[in-house]
């Protein structure tokens, strides 16, 4: 049996669904996306911590191809959640 190719992404991927499944970030992002789900834009939100606890953005506008990410949005704009 070979190598497990994606065990190199398993940490991130494992860390992305630990903050995806937090109960405030679920909550919050429902609260921004819900009424969006039939519009026809894209949009982009971010996710970052605040002092501790996690901030969602406001939705920010795109097009079917192309979104951008509102990271003046956040409380702390430096604790956006992207690969490092």
């Amino acid at each position: 049996m070979g190598e497990n190719t994606c065990r190199k992404t398993n940490v991130s991927i494992n860390a992305a669904n630990t903050v995806l499944k937090n109960p405030t970030v679920q909550s919050q992002m429902d609260a921004v996306l819900k009424n969006k789900a039939t519009e026809p834009p894209e949009y982009a939100v971010v996710i970052g911590t605040n002092n501790g606890t996690y901030d969602v953005t406001a939705p920010n506008p795109g097009t079917a191809s192309q979104s951008v990410t509102p990271v003046w949005n956040l409380a702390n704009s430096s604790s956006f959640l992207a690969p490092r």
